[in-house]
């Protein structure tokens, strides 16, 4: 009997490796083919920025987790000649089948096009080159279930780009659009008075808890009135604007970039991470990105932060009975990233939020904030960050990244529980493994965790160069929206995602999101911890209870399943390609208000659909 079930786990031994190693044959390096499809092509707009929605960043995260790209640049986007040689040498380097030899080419041909929208004229000469086209997006979403409503958008956005030389090129578009959201429970939500207040209820909601995003404008007419201070949630269809613009350019066989743009960023291993995250409104600034070595890189990025409603008085006073003060504030993010081993990787973040003035130590590259802010005085708002991770071309790529507001040694008592330390942190893992199973198939897993206070900051009422007397919100927010992690302070969430890029032009993916939150009554004098990030620790932060994540408030709990499809549609007359994207998503919400005296609101239960096209700019 012994000997069978040692034959037993021998075989299974066996099995399990072929299973395992099957896949990696297919990316065994080649030494001597050259296939350099990228310097056959001539680029036109090659420093034009990737837009982070584009599904080529998940086809690199792919072969980064397998093994054939290096680690990758924390900062996003990337521009247009990084991602093609990277393309290049995955053709390169790699050993593909037919069919991920067509998903790979058939990027490098999208990306070679000067844009893919609908060009109404171009022209070249003496080396400058110009075009004038136009990008489109429809789209509308419906739910079904409690309180459910639905959303709409239409929006046309002309654009001009061009180059000077092939060391720099500039896009800018400007559109406009008609829309109507109908957003999600949680959306400006606070809990006051004994119970939560949710502000759109009787609207309804089409987005899943957390998940309402939009590219627009804030500001929306309101035309009943025709005032020009309007939310971005109208119960009608209303007009409003929206622009993307960059002059970007790249020196040195791309180890200096230097880049002016509003398109949306990423700084860290997630698309959700903890310092500068793809759901953060976009923001005007100035990158510059260096790779002196094959083993350092520095990414710096300031930018210029805001809130339109924030500029009437006594901004949302009424719930916080306090002032929140100006969103009139500036961004300076530095990040340092070794790449001293093939497998490991180490990086350190620094951030400061800081009120609108010419400080030009902010200003300056390569210096931490923590260090110049010791000369200035503390009158913003700090952060550091500190970033590791691990690839395997078998396992994946995993990554553990942490962020500090505050955090004192000093302190008696629990150091991670006790609220007058504020930090957030974050695991994950990134593995093609199913890829054994249903070919292309890329699957990440992660646990976030935000504790109470964190990203928060009392108004600064230093260096108002308004003239009111009010102050300056200091949050790491902007336009409404956190900039690091999406869910507000005193969070948790479980990620568990998939991703296919199997079929050429097609990407399919399954979101699963497990979310805690917790919070407290805001008309309470208590000391007791807060998941609001305009709700800062007053007074002496020592007073506060230690934390009790799931116990200690009123706590929302949100099961979220989303099926999406990204399908590019060729052989048009005019265009390159058209996208059409759908996807159909499940919630399940309930509360526990503990022993925090707020009512409970009940389950609430969420189905939607969502239907689009794109033609991308």
């Amino acid at each position: 009997m012994k000997n069978k079930k040692g034959s037993i786990v021998v075989l299974l031994f066996c099995l399990l490796t072929n299973f395992v190693f099957a896949q990696t044959f297919n990316v065994k390096l080649k030494a001597n083919e050259d296939q350099n499809v990228v310097e056959k092509l001539s680029i036109n707009l090659p420093n034009k920025l990737v837009p982070l929605d584009n599904n080529v960043y998940r086809l690199l995260d792919y072969y980064e987790a397998g093994g054939v790209l290096k680690f990758l640049p924390l900062a996003r986007p990337y521009s247009k000649i990084f991602v093609l040689k990277k393309l290049n040498f995955i053709l390169n380097a790699t050993t593909l089948i037919e069919k991920q030899k067509k998903v790979v080419l058939s990027f490098i041909d999208d990306l070679s096009q000067p844009v893919n929208g609908l060009v109404i004229k171009e022209e070249e000469r003496d080396n400058i080159y110009g075009i004038f086209g136009a990008g489109a997006n429809l789209s509308g979403k419906v739910s079904k279930g409690d309180n459910s409503s639905w959303s709409f958008s239409s929006m046309a956005e002309p654009f001009i780009a061009g180059d000077f030389g092939k060391k720099l090129s500039f896009f800018a578009g400007l559109g406009i659009a008609a829309e109507r959201f109908s957003p999600d429970i949680f959306f400006n939500s606070y809990v006051k008075d004994g119970k939560i207040n949710l502000p759109y209820l009787s609207m309804g909601y089409s987005f899943h808890p957390y998940q309402f995003d939009y590219e627009t404008m804030w500001n929306r007419i309101e035309t009943n009135t025709r005032i020009d201070n309007g939310s971005v949630i109208q119960e009608k269809i209303v007009p409003v604007f929206i622009y993307h613009t960059e002059i970007s350019g790249s020196w040195f066989n791309d180890k200096l970039k230097v880049s002016f743009h509003n398109q949306r960023r990423s700084f860290g291993y997630s698309d959700d991470n903890l310092n500068l995250s793809k759901s953060a409104r976009r923001f005007p600034g100035v990158d510059i990105f260096l790779e002196p070595t094959s083993w350092m890189r520095y990414s710096y990025v300031v930018g210029s932060l805001f809130a339109y409603e924030s500029k009437f008085d006594r901004y949302k006073n009424s719930v916080y009975e306090y002032d929140l003060g100006h969103v009139q504030k500036m961004l300076s993010l530095h990040m340092l990233e070794l790449n001293l081993f093939r497998n490991f990787q180490f990086s350190a973040t620094g951030g400061n939020i800081w009120s609108k003035r010419l400080e030009l130590a902010y200003l300056m590259p390569l210096m931490f904030p923590y260090f110049t802010q010791q000369d200035i005085g503390d009158y913003d708002n700090l952060s550091f960050s500190l970033n590791a991770s691990f690839k395997n071309y078998v396992l994946g790529k995993l990554w553990f990244s942490t962020i500090v507001d505050v955090f004192s040694f000093l302190e008696e008592g629990n150091l991670l529980k006790i609220p007058v330390n504020r930090y957030a942190w974050q695991i994950g893992w990134r593995t093609n493994l199913l890829s054994h199973l249903i070919s292309g198939t890329q699957v990440e897993l992660g646990y976030s965790r935000t504790t109470p206070f964190v990203y928060t900051h009392y108004p600064e009422s230093n260096f108002n160069t308004f003239g009111d007397g009010r102050p300056v919100d200091m949050t790491y927010t902007h336009d409404g929206a956190n900039l690091g992690f999406y869910l507000p302070p005193n969070s948790g969430e479980i990620k568990f995602d998939f991703v296919n890029i199997a079929i050429p032009d097609l990407t399919i993916s399954l979101k699963n999101r497990f979310i805690i939150h917790g919070t407290n009554d805001l008309a309470s004098d208590n000391y007791q911890i807060f998941g609001d990030v305009f709700r800062y620790q007053i007074g002496d932060g020592l007073l506060y209870p230690e934390l009790d994540f799931t116990n200690d408030g009123f706590y929302d709990y949100t099961y979220f399943s989303e099926l999406k499809f990204d399908k590019k549609v060729r052989n048009t007359t005019l265009l390159n390609y058209f996208r059409v994207v759908g996807a159909i998503g499940i919630s399940h919400t309930w509360f526990e208000p503990n022993n925090s005296n707020i009512e409970n609101p009940g389950v609430q239960n969420l189905i939607s659909g969502s239907l689009g096209i794109i033609v991308d700019l």
